[in-house]
């Protein structure tokens, strides 16, 4: 019994973290469409902070 306790709460507790991780890398992908333009510093114009940031440029 003691045995079943375990596994379930170390099969929880890792759904939980690995759910939160993925979530959060899915998270960064999507950006707004709303037209805000920024320049980078790599000379590219990035519709909005989101699609710069989304690319790792430094903002200007």
């Amino acid at each position: 019994m003691k045995l079943h306790l375990f596994v379930s709460t170390a099969a929880v507790l890792f759904s939980a973290f690995s759910g939160s991780a993925a979530a959060a890398s899915i998270r960064g992908r999507f950006c707004s469409q709303v037209w805000q333009p920024v320049c980078g510093w790599d000379g590219k114009t990035y519709s909005n902070k989101c699609k710069a940031d989304n690319a790792h440029a430094v903002v200007a």
